[in-house]
């Protein structure tokens, strides 16, 4: 599987954890995103995102750069 795919794939668990945590302990939907981000290991759940765009766009530039390197 590649990256991108499962970006996606831990980002719909993160999703789903969250709105099972906002079924279990009657949080708002922002309360239960952030929780679900703190037990994957970040402070919430904008740095989650964050985490994941900086991911995305670094392996963008490393296909580009490889696709540039091939046609030198």
């Amino acid at each position: 599987m590649n990256l991108a795919n499962q970006q996606l794939l831990d980002t719909s668990r993160l999703q789903q954890r969250a709105k099972q945590l906002k079924i279990q302990q009657a949080m708002t939907e922002n309360q239960s995103l952030n929780l679900a981000a703190h037990e994957s290991g970040f402070s919430d759940y904008q740095a989650y995102l964050d985490a994941v765009r900086k991911q995305a766009i670094q392996m963008m530039l490393n296909q580009n750069h490889q696709a540039q390197r091939s046609f030198s």
